[in-house]
């Protein structure tokens, strides 16, 4: 991690595998970047059923063990993060990865995943080749049981190439997508509501299936219908623009207000700019501070929201909430970071700002 200190790193054994674990422990979503400046992987945040499984209720730390011992995968798995979190026991990085790696071999996804993660570490004095080929067998083998970390992993290497290991593929790119829409509609099926919002998703930006803003449309009213605020949030965006459906403002406002009153961020920013803006409800400046700085003290968490351009969108408006001094104080230097966090989640809106400031900072001052 470009903020992680190099004595932290350095001062552990195996420091490539300490810093990816880290980086997951710290953010819970493999390959999910949210650090200024660096790369997202070329996923969203899973709506697959938890990555990480949970620990049973009430189990100790030596029962937990003494299941692992007698090769159980899942609390091989719990052992695992229980060694890497000090959960009821010292921590004990080198024992949690061999952990994760006896749960791996056992064909635990959860750890597949891990270990990909793992030996996609950012250690620059590890055998990256080596490493690589590590990384990209686990989450093979995680993908091929339909983990959707696993192919959102295979999706990024088959789209940037990877260290001589892959090569760019657009083909098996598109294959890996076409797996990903198999495993969400699946999830869907199943009961899965953040699978069906990032379906809509999907649809609704074109990723892996062509643009159809209509089933777009859809998709997003299934996980309203499913209390889903984001997907609320959507359609009001949707109705406000006319996209997928005919312009109407007033569902746009109801959108807007079902979010909001969940406390989602975007819901209430949505609002707020309505409130200002006196469009589809009456101008009111007043309503429109307090929405922002219930936005704000949202926002400013870092939360991230249910899917990739949706957490772009939330981080665009934080950034925007700083640049503005909207329920905060002005922050030029925050928005230019937030702008950045949010570019790295695909928003072109950020990516127009950080353009639109690199040309202010670079031009000459007038004599």
């Amino acid at each position: 991690m470009k903020n992680t200190p190099v004595f932290l790193i350095a001062s552990f054994p195996h420091p490539s595998l300490v810093a990816a674990l880290i980086f997951t422990s710290l953010f819970g979503w493999v390959g999910y970047a949210v650090t200024a400046g660096e790369s997202p992987a070329a996923s969203a945040p899973s709506a697959e059923k938890p990555a990480s499984q949970p620990a049973v209720a009430d189990e100790t730390f030596d029962q937990c063990r003494a299941l692992a011992e007698k090769g159980e995968p899942a609390a091989q798995y719990r052992l695992a993060e229980r060694l890497y979190a000090g959960k009821g026991v010292e921590k004990d990085v080198t024992q949690a990865v061999d952990w994760y790696k006896k749960a791996a071999n056992a064909g635990n996804v959860a750890a597949q995943v891990k270990m990909g993660t793992i030996y996609g570490g950012l250690d620059p004095n590890a055998d990256r080749y080596k490493a690589l080929e590590q990384h990209i067998y686990w989450v093979r083998k995680a993908a091929e049981q339909g983990s959707i970390g696993g192919i959102n992993h295979m999706i990024e290497a088959y789209e940037k190439g990877e260290g001589g290991v892959v090569p760019k593929d657009p083909k098996l790119v598109s294959f890996w997508m076409d797996k990903r829409m198999e495993a969400y509609k699946k999830q869907a099926a199943e009961g899965n509501v953040g699978a069906l919002f990032q379906i809509g998703d999907y649809y609704r930006n074109g990723e892996g299936v062509p643009a159809d803003p209509k089933a777009a449309r859809e998709w997003y009213e299934k996980a309203a219908q499913s209390d889903w605020p984001d997907a609320m949030a959507t359609l009001g965006e949707m109705y406000a623009a006319g996209e997928g459906v005919t312009r109407d403002d007033k569902a746009a406002i109801t959108g807007y207000e079902k979010a909001a009153a969940k406390k989602n961020p975007r819901g209430g920013w949505l609002l707020a700019e309505a409130c200002a803006n006196g469009t589809g409800v009456a101008k009111d400046m007043a309503r429109a501070n307090e929405l922002y700085t219930q936005a704000f003290a949202i926002l400013s968490t870092g939360k991230r929201m249910s899917s990739r351009s949706a957490t772009g969108e939330a981080y665009y408006m934080l950034a925007r909430l700083y640049e503005a001094g909207l329920g905060t104080p002005k922050d030029p230097a925050k928005a230019k970071e937030w702008f950045q966090q949010a570019a790295n989640f695909g928003s072109g809106q950020a990516k127009d700002e950080l353009n639109k400031m690199t040309t202010r900072e670079t031009m000459p001052l007038k004599p």
